[in-house]
């Protein structure tokens, strides 16, 4: 079991890639590494609270990589994953091609305006509708499954008065803003095969009885 922050940061750097939650191929999660109680308790031993801060240091990208589903993924495999599923595809392409939503690309255009948005923010400057949240829900997973973007903070609303009230919600950044030239030009450096080939050997050692078919799902490469 994990019961600190340190001992997390200790076994995702060795397992390289993991989920926040219970997944169907087996794989370890942070949920399934900790114990239930320690769960929003808004202390140091909070794995709640550990998503956020792995993201600030920055050693590891967290967002809905796998199964569209919170995940984490260490910046030695992230070019792994960008190599294999981002590759030389631009949002330009992936749209003309009807591969991309025009609300995930109109998001991205944001972020390349804004460096950094709060997903309560995205509603109003797209002027969408108030039965929007669904659609930029789906956008803003599109975005980060494609490797594109990746949550870089979690934010409260700000009151006219200057006050924080509500819940959280992420904030999102273009990948290559957060991480910098150096992942994003080993990525550039890889062979998408055999980075997709790496990918699933590691996954191996931690869901044996996964075969490649479900791991290629779960993994989506």
């Amino acid at each position: 079991m994990l019961n600190t922050y340190e001992e997390f940061k200790s076994y995702l750097q060795n397992v390289g890639f993991m989920p926040l939650s219970n997944n169907k191929v087996g794989f370890p999660s942070l949920s399934s590494l900790t114990a239930e109680e320690a769960w929003h308790t808004n202390e140091a031993n909070d794995p709640w609270i550990w998503r956020r801060v792995i993201a600030e240091e920055k050693l590891a990208a967290y967002g809905k990589f796998f199964d569209k589903k919170p995940s984490f993924i260490t910046l030695e495999w992230l070019p792994y994953f960008l190599a294999v599923r981002r590759g030389k595809k631009s949002i330009t392409s992936l749209y003309e091609t009807g591969k991309l939503s025009t609300t995930a690309k109109n998001i991205y255009a944001l972020l390349e305006e804004h460096e950094q948005i709060a997903a309560h923010d995205v509603k109003p400057l797209l002027g969408l509708g108030k039965d929007s949240k669904t659609e930029i829900e789906n956008a803003m997973i599109e975005l980060q499954m494609g490797m594109f973007v990746t949550i870089s903070d979690m934010v409260r609303k700000v009151s006219a008065d200057g006050s924080p009230y509500g819940w959280p919600s992420v904030c999102l950044m273009k990948i290559e803003d957060w991480v910098g030239d150096a992942i994003m030009a080993k990525a550039a450096e890889l062979d998408p095969t055999g980075a997709r080939a790496e990918i699933i050997a590691k996954a191996r050692e931690f869901s044996p009885d996964a075969n490649e078919k479900q791991l290629t799902q779960f993994l989506t490469v």
